[in-house]
Order: C-alpha cells, then sequence, then structure tokens
C-alpha cells in the first residue's frame, strides 16, 4: 500500500478555518504546548488567528510597517480577563515556519523555527475552555489567517523551554500529545485528530487541500 501523501491546509483569508469541538482532551491545564507550521501568504490588516482557544491564542499581526507578519502568543486564565502577550519581530512572507507557544503556569514562552522570540510572565493557573478550538481563524470570529497551517499540535507538556532545532519530520503522537492534526488527508471536510482522542476538525467555508508542506 502506498504512503499518503504529505498535504497543508490553504486559508483564505476571508471567511474559511477548521473548527475542533470542545473535548476534555484538549483542556491542557496549567502547562502547554501549542505549535504548528505556518507559511504565511499575505500582510494582515489586524491581527488573525492560527490555533487557539477564548483562553489561549497563538495569532499573526500587522507588521509595524511594509510587509510581512508578526506571530503573537497570548494567554488568560477566565474567558473575559485580560491577555497577557508576546510578540515577535517581522518576519516575511511566502515562507514555512514552525511557531511554538509554551505555558507551565507563570510564564509564556514564544519560539520560531526553534529561537525564542520572547518570554512573559503569564496570569497564573490554568488556562482551560470550553470552546470550541479554532485554526486559520480568531476565537471572537473574524480574523481568518491568509495562509497555510500544517502539523498542528496541543500538547500538555511544555515541550521547549531553550533554543531548540526545529522538527524535521511529522509529529508523531506521544504520551502528552492531546490533539494532532497532519492534515494529510487530501479531500473532504474532515481533519482527522491523529492522537487517539477523537479531535477531528471539521473544515469550514473550503479551506484547501495543498501538496506544499514544510515536512515530508
Amino acid at each position: 500500500t502506498a504512503a499518503p501523501l504529505s498535504r497543508s491546509l490553504n486559508f483564505d483569508g476571508t471567511n474559511d478555518y477548521v473548527t475542533v469541538p470542545h473535548a476534555a482532551s484538549l483542556s491542557t491545564g496549567s502547562v502547554a504546548t501549542f505549535e504548528a507550521f505556518v507559511k504565511p501568504t499575505a500582510t494582515p490588516n489586524s491581527r488573525r488567528g492560527i490555533m487557539g482557544k477564548t483562553t489561549w491564542q497563538v495569532n499573526v499581526l500587522a507588521p509595524a510597517s511594509g510587509t510581512g507578519v508578526r506571530f503573537e502568543f497570548r494567554t488568560r486564565t477566565t474567558a473575559t480577563g485580560t491577555f497577557r502577550t508576546i510578540t515577535t519581530g517581522t518576519f516575511a512572507l511566502n515562507q514555512w515556519y514552525h511557531v511554538a507557544a509554551t505555558y507551565d503556569g507563570t510564564t509564556m514562552r514564544l519560539f520560531v523555527n526553534g529561537v525564542q522570540q520572547g518570554t512573559g510572565l503569564a496570569a497564573t493557573g490554568a488556562i482551560n475552555s470550553t470552546t470550541a478550538l479554532l485554526m486559520g481563524s480568531l476565537t471572537t470570529g473574524g480574523g481568518r489567517f491568509p495562509g497555510r497551517i500544517d502539523e498542528g499540535r496541543v500538547s500538555n507538556i511544555v515541550r521547549y523551554a531553550a533554543n531548540f532545532t526545529p522538527p524535521t519530520t511529522a509529529f508523531t503522537a506521544d504520551a502528552n500529545t492531546r490533539a494532532l492534526w497532519h492534515f494529510n488527508e487530501g479531500a473532504g471536510t474532515s481533519a482527522a485528530d491523529s492522537s487517539g482522542n477523537a479531535s477531528a476538525g471539521t473544515l469550514v467555508n473550503g479551506p484547501t487541500w495543498n501538496a506544499d508542506v514544510p515536512v515530508p
């Protein structure tokens, strides 16, 4: 049997996204890593969501000037609380980046291609939320991401505490993987969760499967 083809998901930045219903396995408590490979293809004029819930979000922002994107990680312990935020400098369009955000109950870290971009004091405690997890969109509606996303993973462990070499192959589920989306289906409107926790995503308004991938 031939191996499945590698694929990513392409988002138009207008109205398409992926939604994952809340499940207990997506509540990581006060220790978490949220990561994905991301390829922004257009300069946003406002905050756009890569992956998130109401209490944590990994986003892109408009650059201070010119073209490109800034990456952002923000957390809060309640759905209406004030976000604590880390923001990067500007990164170029049309390149794949491994973006990883970690939280240990007190400290947030944000890494791009294995290089720590910033650290911040987070609001202490769990960042659980019972809302759906969205990819390619802000959780408040709107804020659609323009570009490609691959290998989305949620973990209940801090996987990166210092600079590291980014992964060069697709992620493999382990005991700390709460959700893992390879986006290799290539057709249909569902993205399987390879963690074993059955948190499949539903494609809304037609994100398209793409053969452009960051890792084999």
